[in-house]
Order: C-alpha cells, then structure tokens, then sequence
C-alpha cells in the first residue's frame, strides 16, 4: 500500500537515500500509486526518476506527475522490431509523441536503448533519431541474461561481433555530443574508447569501483532488499525487518563481493584501473 510504502521511504530518506526511481515491470500499471509517491517523495526533496515503457503515458498522466525530475523510456529497435517486441503495433509512434509532449515540460527526458544480438545494428539509426527529437539523455547497455532474458541466450552479445559495432561506436562519438550519452555499465566501454591513453591503463590500482551496486539498491514489491537490480541476493525484508539489522546484511555483502582479490584475473587486466573489476 502508498502508506506502508511512505514507511518505508522515511527510513531510507532518514538514512541518506536522496534518488530514488520507480521502474518495474511498468510503474505506471499502478498508475495512482506511483503517482502518489512521486509527489510524496518531492516534499521529501528527494530526486525522483521514473522509468517507463511509455504506454500508459499521456498528457494527463504527464501533468500528474510534473514533479518527477527525469523520465526516462525504454526503446527496443527501429519500429518493427520495437513494436513486435513490446506486442503492441504503434508503440513506436506513441513513444516519440510522449517525448515530444515530455519536452514541452521541464522534465529529462532520456531514453534507454537495451541493445542485443537482434537489434545492434540499428543503434546509429536510433541515436540519430533520438536526437532529433531532442532527447537531454541518450543511455545504452547490453541485454543481461537475468530474469526473463534467462531463457533467450540467443539474445546475448558476443564482445567482437555485437559490441564493436553498437557500444564501440557510442563509446568514441559521444564527446562530440551536445547532450549526455550514456554507455551503463556492464558495457565495458573503455575496451573501444579510442581516446584512452596507455598513461591511464599503467596507473596502479587504487581501490577504485565502477559497479554501481556500491551506491543503489533495489527495493522490491513485496519489501525484499537486493544489492542491485541485477543480483538475486536477499540482504533483508523491509517490510518485516528493522533497517538497522538488514544494513548489516548489506555491509558484510559488499564487503565480500567489491574485494578484487575475489575477482579471477582482474589483478593482471590492464584495465583494472578504469574498470574496477565492472558489474558484479
């Protein structure tokens, strides 16, 4: 329920949460909850993001949520493959009307490109377009075989075939952007990124961690706590446990998993400097 949810939100707030994004599954599915705790969480001035597949997004639910501070929707290829994608023909067209109505707002408006094994060669076409029509943030990440994906390997990327062509490709022309591109971690970027000097790769190792697990977490439905979206790790239930005795949970976790002499290989990679040892 929003009550038990904004019982919650005050723990976190009171321990140092200050974002907080609404993703699913489809947040707006619940549309009133989500609206409810959208506008709750911004007279706890917390910086609220919202992700969504744009389907149930229109001009009155946009005007309900003016308060977000950034909107971010999923594109999953050109307009064939999105639409059979998402089961839904004109998805496609919906999309880039709620982006131009979003951009009549003061809301980011960012959009997130899962590119995989089926859709890579269509990543240019799609910045291109995302540009056009003025998108503030353009983000790319690889399928992960989590979850559903668990049964589609098929869909994995393949570093030499899949990656150069698709992550290589934004990792190098993103400099001569005016907005934000985004290549989310675990895209190893860095192994295409031609304006790496061999200077960095020599530095020693100083502790430095690129996984993003060490400042997020992900707060499930029915109150479970993960490190992150992608790890299936239970650190606690928030709606049956204290904070107090789930955070020890969580600093015993990472202390075991962000220690590199865990990781195979990574002490004699010489990108350990730049990567961290990546995604967990």
């Amino acid at each position: 329920s929003f009550n038990e949810a904004k019982i919650v939100f005050d723990k976190l707030i009171k321990s140092g949460m200050v974002t907080a994004t609404l993703t699913g599954g489809e947040p707006l599915m619940r549309r009133e909850f989500s609206v409810a705790i959208i506008n709750y969480l911004k007279t706890r001035k917390v910086y609220v993001k919202l992700f969504t597949n744009g389907f149930y997004l229109d001009k009155d639910t946009i005007e309900e949520i003016r308060g977000v501070d950034e909107v971010q929707i999923s594109i999953d290829g050109l307009k064939d493959r999105h639409d059979q994608w998402r089961g839904s023909p004109g998805s496609w067209e919906r999309i880039w009307k709620v982006i131009c109505e979003l951009k009549q707002t003061e809301i980011i408006t960012s959009v997130r490109f899962t590119v995989n094994s089926s859709n890579y060669g269509q990543t240019r076409e799609i910045l291109k377009i995302s540009e056009e029509n003025g998108v503030d943030i353009f983000r790319i990440r690889p399928v992960l075989l989590k979850g559903r994906a668990k049964s589609h390997p098929h869909y994995a990327m393949s570093k030499e075939k899949y990656y150069r062509e698709s992550i290589g490709y934004i990792s190098n022309i993103r400099r001569e952007k005016s907005y934000a591109i985004q290549t989310l971690i675990p895209s190893f970027s860095f192994l295409y990124d031609e304006a790496i000097s061999s200077d960095s790769l020599n530095r020693s190792f100083k502790g430095c961690v690129s996984c993003k697990a060490v400042m997020m977490s992900a707060l499930l439905p029915d109150g479970h706590l993960n490190p992150c979206p992608y790890f299936s790790d239970d650190l606690g239930n928030l709606r049956k446990e204290e904070l107090s005795a789930v955070s020890a949970h969580v600093d015993s976790f990472f202390k075991k998993i962000f220690n590199i002499k865990n990781i195979d290989k990574c002490s004699d990679c010489p990108y350990i400097t730049i990567c961290g040892g990546g995604c967990r």
